[in-house]
């Protein structure tokens, strides 16, 4: 069973990572170009705006089970909500977060390790060319984990902001990343002093932060030390409301 759950786990690496990549790098960019002209505009008022109420309500008469998976999001208030998508959605999703990655250049065939939110059922475990590690047993077992990582040589960090800072912490000084390339920050505010602080610790690594959520809302990232972020057209259709008076929207 043991045997069979890790193939499994590296024939999904290749499915999600390996095959989806090469896709992404020529996908993306032709829809790019076919929704050149799908820029978001400032609206005053907003008269239907779906709530999570809605959502909650009617999840389930708007979707078939048969062809969809069951995911959760806090997207931007923290608060959870359990929906469904389809799965050609996820494949999609996938394909925008690895043509964005390819940007700051990422690879399948480099080392990634990943914290984040994944629940498993040991400290750590391997995913094809990934290295989960779990964000729920990763104090208990922090020396442990930072060993198996520095002995991993991750080219890539993959992580939650929280998450990552948090293990750098109370691993102290056992987390050594000598091979690494750069980060892949996302689903959480990735703070200036954040940026700063690994742009000094680790000067020549590249650092992405992107913004995205399950409800499909919007897709934008940076890459250090960019302060604006780039919004990514062809993902979705979107309208921004401005806090103040006198805002503009650049154009591209």
């Amino acid at each position: 069973m043991k045997l069979q759950t890790g193939l499994w786990r590296h024939f999904r690496y290749l499915l999600e990572f390996g095959l989806i990549y090469p896709v992404a790098r020529i996908v993306v960019p032709l829809r790019e170009v076919l929704y050149k002209n799908n820029s978001p505009r400032f609206v005053r008022h907003i008269d239907n705006l779906t709530t999570k109420s809605d959502i909650k309500e009617q999840r389930i008469s708007r979707i078939s089970r048969t062809l969809s998976r069951k995911i959760s999001s806090g997207g931007t208030t923290g608060v959870p909500v359990t929906f469904y998508e389809y799965f050609w959605v996820t494949a999609l999703e996938r394909m925008y977060a690895l043509y964005i990655w390819s940007l700051v250049g990422w690879k399948p065939t480099h080392r990634t390790v990943v914290f984040r939110g994944n629940r498993i059922g040991s400290p750590t475990e391997r995913r094809g060319r990934m290295l989960v590690v779990s964000s729920y047993m990763m104090a208990k077992h922090a020396r442990s984990v930072a060993a198996e990582v520095t002995a991993f040589r991750p080219q890539w960090v993959w992580a939650y902001p929280s998450v990552f800072f948090n293990f750098k912490r109370i691993s102290e000084s056992h987390l050594q990343l000598s091979d690494l390339i750069g980060f892949l920050f996302a689903s959480e505010k990735l703070y200036d002093w954040q940026r700063q602080k690994l742009a000094r610790e680790y000067n020549q690594a590249r650092i992405l932060d992107w913004y995205a959520s399950s409800e499909k809302a919007a897709l934008a990232y940076r890459i250090y030390p960019e302060q604006g972020f780039t919004l990514v057209r062809s993902y979705s259709k979107i309208s921004l409301k401005p806090i103040g008076q006198g805002e503009t929207w650049p154009c591209r």
